[in-house]
């Protein structure tokens, strides 16, 4: 029996308030229990070990992955595998310290595979900024996932869903851009397959209730996590939004034409996209309407 995600539809939000400690701790779900140093994976291993790996021994083992990621999905009689439930995402999304420990485990997978952060001052802004990008294709730590297929690109799925859920959602965004940016700037045959791309896309874009896998008709996408009240009346479009179904518009900006030397994106960034509307054009500075909360996925 597959366990239940219903409850990613109704996530709290992400404080940095320690939630009140388990008097029953040696009950906690496993996945939480990891994290808190209380057991090791399946193994015996521990968090801070795992973390110390090699990146040849990130290869050898194939196991590791979902200790370090967990994910909703799972079979629910298997006691021992790591998921996430309501319990397990209401801690990591209301625990500073926990998600420290996420996002630990998060920068020694990017160092793993090749990823590196750069610090640029902004004087118009006076402050200074963070980006993540692939050091170079051929480095030997890329050369891990620089294929068009390999088992890594459905780790990086993971990744990026598990931060969402978790409430590291900066850091899962600033990861699938920087998978992105790779795809443009170092194109070519030996690269990710569009495939890829495309999975990456979903995870980085849908409602977290849709997974990466499903095939839906028309792609939905959100560009914030929304949370829309049952029954609250939209005053813009007169429209009562509840139930499954329940839907946010917004008016969001897109750059997908460059009408200076007429450029069209294409490829990662604007795979799986579906437009909505009737005769909706995009060009540069134009605004256009955007689903953003969407209910039921159809399998």
């Amino acid at each position: 029996m597959e366990t239940s995600t219903s409850f990613l539809q109704h996530l709290p939000p992400i404080t940095y308030q320690p939630p009140l400690p388990k008097d029953d701790t040696h009950r906690l779900p496993v996945a939480l229990a990891f994290y808190l140093s209380q057991r090791g994976d399946h193994r015996d291993r521990s968090l801070e070990e795992i973390i110390s790996f090699h990146g040849s021994s990130l290869e050898i083992y194939t196991d590791w992955i979902k200790w370090l990621f967990p994910l909703p999905e799972g079979r629910i009689l298997n006691h021992n595998l790591p998921l996430i439930n309501s319990t397990v995402a209401a801690f990591f999304r209301r625990d500073a310290n926990l998600r420290a420990k996420l996002r630990e485990s998060f920068d020694r997978m990017m160092k793993a595979f090749g990823f590196k952060w750069d610090c640029t001052f902004c004087p118009i802004i006076q402050e200074t900024v963070s980006g993540l990008h692939v050091t170079s294709k051929f480095s030997y730590t890329a050369r891990y996932w620089w294929k068009p297929l390999n088992h890594n690109h459905h780790r990086f799925v993971r990744i990026i869903r598990s931060l969402r859920i978790l409430g590291l959602p900066e850091e899962a965004e600033e990861f699938y851009k920087a998978l992105v940016r790779a795809c443009l700037n170092m194109p070519g045959e030996d690269g990710p397959s569009a495939a890829s791309q495309l999975f990456w896309r979903r995870a980085a874009r849908r409602p977290l209730w849709i997974k990466p896998e499903t095939e839906l008709e028309e792609e939905i996408e959100v560009d914030m996590e929304v949370e829309v009240e049952w029954g609250e009346w939209n005053e813009d479009d007169g429209m009562e939004v509840s139930g499954p179904d329940k839907m946010e518009l917004d008016m969001a900006e897109e750059d997908e034409m460059n009408e200076d030397d007429g450029m069209e994106v294409s490829g990662p960034v604007e795979m799986g996209r579906k437009r909505t509307g009737e005769g909706e054009q995009t060009g540069r500075g134009e605004k256009r309407r955007r689903i953003l909360a969407v209910g039921q996925a159809t399998e």
